[in-house]
């Protein structure tokens, strides 16, 4: 269990919710504004989330069920998960304490080439995200980048009112670049020289204040939890400078696997965001943030 969901079942106590949808391996429960994400063992584990010990049969949760959760775990129609001796994970970034800016770049970079993409931040999304960068969309990432290198907060949060809740999915393409960017600053504003202020200043300038009407519940939880450092599990190598490369390319091939694009997107959006705040952009990236 990852230790945020730990943490608000302390706080909330016993409720009663509804089953968002669900597959062989994964389960969305909503819960007033956030969202539970129960995930078989071959999905990594989310940071709102718990994984359960059999390999699939998820599915038997229907969606619309009411579902009542507890302290020690929950239940739904006929269907029951216990956690009362979970394990519990600290999905938390590295702050890369001892590492510059030359390692920031290097790692994205690397993410880069490790996914085949072009060293142009500005191609790589072209090609790996076209419905990402359709109409204005383009515009809004480079935005988006620029705004995150120079440090400037209302830029920032212009292209995040572009990108939110843009893209189809239960989290569109443009919430999952929006959470890699704000765990990205939190991994590497240390190294980057950003100070606390600036970093802190520009992660809520990235949360849009009409969030939950802009997107999905699922999409939003994981952005707010994102902006607190804590991500979904495979995330962290990625952000980790001090994980060896056989360690984040394992982690880089388990997130691919996430969804239809989303863990494609967070990937991608990791080694863009440590090119920007490394200062590494191309001038391109500056064509599109006019």
């Amino acid at each position: 269990m990852a230790k945020p969901l730990r943490a608000w079942l302390d706080r909330s106590g016993p409720g009663a919710g509804t089953v968002l949808g669900s597959s062989q391996t994964a389960v969305y429960l909503a819960f007033g504004d956030g969202v539970v994400a129960l995930t078989a063992r071959a999905v990594p584990l989310m940071p709102n989330g718990a994984a359960i010990i059999e390999g699939d049969g998820l599915d038997a949760f229907e969606a619309g069920a009411v579902v009542r959760i507890a302290a020690g775990g929950l239940r739904a129609g006929r269907v029951e998960v216990t956690w009362d001796r979970a394990l519990l994970v600290d999905l938390a970034v590295s702050r890369n304490v001892g590492y510059d800016a030359r390692d920031v770049a290097r790692r994205g970079h690397e993410l880069l080439g490790a996914m085949r993409l072009d060293a142009d931040p500005i191609i790589a999304i072209t090609e790996a995200r076209p419905e990402l960068v359709a109409g204005d969309g383009l515009d809004a990432v480079g935005v988006l980048l620029a705004a995150l290198r120079d440090e400037q907060p209302e830029a920032a949060a212009q292209a995040a009112r572009m990108l939110t809740g843009r893209g189809p999915g239960l989290t569109p393409d443009g919430d999952d670049l929006l959470a890699a960017a704000v765990a990205a600053m939190t991994a590497f504003e240390g190294p980057t020289g950003m100070s606390p202020e600036a970093a802190t200043a520009l992660r809520a300038a990235l949360l849009v204040d009409d969030l939950g009407e802009r997107t999905g519940a699922l999409s939003a939880s994981l952005l707010r939890l994102a902006a607190e450092g804590q991500v979904i599990d495979p995330v962290r190598s990625l952000l980790d400078l001090a994980a060896e490369r056989p360690a984040w390319e394992r982690a880089l091939a388990r997130l691919q696997r996430i969804g239809h694009g989303t863990g494609g997107t967070y990937a991608l959006g990791c080694a863009l965001v440590a090119l920007a705040l490394a200062g590494s952009l191309k001038a391109e990236t500056d064509r599109h943030s006019r």
